[in-house]
């Protein structure tokens, strides 16, 4: 209660949130609405609407549209009603009507789910095992996390559910997101497919700034998500399967159990970092027990899959205090007691690492692994046309890239999240430069895109975009990275190696330049795939190139 108290406010600055329950009826809805605009208009306040859609009229839904339409600040809170047959329960009590009567239904609100008990909570599940199907259609709910690389394997993974039909899908949504790239997506995702119900989460008050000062945005918003997901049971509740992120699994699987709701995790990164989050609380605590003075957290031998040089970890994961890794720890220990998990990988890239997962050798009684990828982009999802086509086709970077010989370009991305110094910034552009080769360079200055406004010019320092005009194109938008590796002039990826990279550059050579996160590890997975290590890729950037680019 006393951190929900300061719920009331925006940033902790005292600003009151009024919170409208309207009831149904355009007589009802039309005095609230213009109440609610008044106070909005009068500002110095934080309101919120709770909504229940679908309305009972056409008139209601195309007045709740507008209205949040042209008030975007006040927040919508979507309330799902429990499973109510009107008819029948009229009938029940009534009888049949009498020809030309008028009938009126009420129900009156149930009590609220924090004061049920476990036996109510139970009686309320059995009845709300309806509310799960409609004519018994599954309903499954996604329960993403924060940044780009987590959201882009969910969005395609309820974009292909969505579009192959037989199942009811919501998704819960946090807004505002962290990024911009991130709110784009949401909005594409749901004016694509308007059957998906979106389902608005308020994160409780967290001063991160405060008690993790100078750490990732994205991964304080996934710490914000854990310290709120206990308010996720009443959403859960009636929903046929939940699946979640493996950011958030130590505390949405416990949820779950709770309330007999099944639990998968889609594991958005390689196998094998799986089987390291699963392994490495294992591995502390055979450390532990040792009282081994390995002078830190050691090499990782993973059974029956490899080990792991502690100088290939991600790198947090050697000061067992960092944020970062208390979440991991948390979430492999977990783990164990999903439903299963859901990797975008395949068979052929990591079949070792599958197996020790499956046969339970990395550890024993390990979920059902299903390896669902390369997850197909969800902007091609909808139409078998545009499979062989970019989905930027029009755009200035595919217009610039048609203009390229075949297999000519170097394509230079670092991902979504992970900015470079601007030393860093300004040596790989000399290298770009002196190569002589195309190439094509998707920049990145800050953590966060929205706090992005740095000018190229000013980043890659005076007549650099002069000098490479041409032959190489700098741009800070938004690319379609799937769409632009599969286009015929790129003939190299330098990349951070990222795993939405690693699986979107199949057929394209791969130059890995590891940063944090399972960068390190999905780059022993490129190597151990039978691709080529750095140095050798390196030699063929400057022989293969040298031809087509000088």
């Amino acid at each position: 209660m006393a951190l929900q108290e300061a719920q009331r406010s925006v940033d902790c600055g005292g600003v009151p949130h009024v919170m409208f329950i309207p009831s149904a009826g355009m007589g009802h809805l039309l005095p609230f609405f213009r109440m609610i605009a008044a106070l909005y208009g009068h500002g110095a306040v934080v309101i919120s609407v709770v909504t229940v859609l679908p309305t009972v009229s056409v008139t209601e839904a195309d007045h709740f549209d507008q209205f949040f339409e042209k008030f975007p600040g006040i927040r919508r809170v979507d309330l799902n009603l429990l499973p109510f047959d009107a008819a029948a329960e009229f009938l029940r009590r009534h009888g049949p009507p009498a020809e030309h009567s008028s009938i009126v239904i009420c129900h009156y609100p149930p009590p609220t789910y924090q004061s049920l008990t476990r036996a109510q909570r139970r009686s309320i599940m059995a009845l709300q095992e309806t509310q799960s199907s409609v004519d018994g259609v599954p309903h499954v709910m996604f329960i993403p996390s924060a940044g780009m690389g987590h959201l882009l394997p969910f969005f395609r993974v309820i974009a292909a559910l969505s579009y192959h039909g037989g199942v009811e899908v919501s998704v819960v949504t946090v807004l505002p997101t962290v990024s911009a790239a991130e709110a784009d997506h949401f909005t594409e995702l749901f004016a694509k497919f308007p059957g998906i119900r979106r389902v608005d989460f308020h994160l409780l008050p967290f001063d991160a700034a405060a008690e993790f000062p100078g750490h990732d945005p994205f991964l304080l918003r996934w710490e914000a998500l854990r310290r709120s997901a206990h308010l996720l049971g009443p959403l859960i509740t009636g929903v046929s399967a939940v699946i979640t992120d493996v950011t958030l699994a130590s505390h949405v699987i416990p949820i779950c159990k709770d309330i007999h709701v099944p639990c998968h995790v889609l594991f958005v990164s390689c196998a094998t970092m799986l089987s390291l989050v699963a392994y490495f609380p294992v591995h502390l605590d055979n450390n532990q027990k040792k009282k081994a003075a390995t002078g830190g957290v050691g090499d990782v031998d993973i059974p029956g899959v490899r080990c792991i040089a502690q100088s290939w970890l991600p790198q947090p994961l050697l000061d067992l205090e960092k944020l970062f890794t208390k979440q991991l720890i948390d979430n492999g220990r977990e783990i164990t007691k999903a439903d299963g998990f859901l990797v975008n990988t395949f068979d052929a890239l990591e079949p070792v690492a599958l197996a020790a997962l499956r046969d339970g050798k990395v550890v024993p009684g390990f979920p059902p692994v299903y390896a669902i990828g390369p997850l197909k982009s969800h902007t091609s999802s909808t139409s078998n046309d545009n499979d062989d086509k970019p989905a930027a086709a029009g755009s200035p970077v595919a217009c610039w890239l048609d203009e390229q010989p075949v297999k000519s370009v170097v394509y230079v991305a670092f991902g979504n999240r992970n900015a470079v110094t601007h030393e860093q910034i300004r040596e790989i552009a000399a290298g770009l430069e002196s190569s002589g080769c195309r190439f094509l360079w998707v920049l990145k200055t800050t953590t966060v895109d929205r706090d992005d406004a740095a000018e190229l010019a000013d980043v890659l320092g005076d007549g650099f975009l002069d000098r490479v005009q041409g032959r190489g194109l700098v741009t800070k938008a938004w690319v379609d990275q799937e769409a632009l590796l599969k286009h015929p002039g790129v003939g190299l990826f330098l990349s951070h190696s990222g795993w939405n990279s690693v699986t979107a550059a199949a057929g394209v050579p791969l130059l890995a330049w590891p940063g944090g996160g399972d960068h390190r590890v999905n780059a022993t997975v490129v190597v151990s795939g039978k691709s080529y290590n750095c140095l050798e890729l390196l030699s063929i950037f400057l022989k293969g190139f040298a031809n087509d680019c000088t």
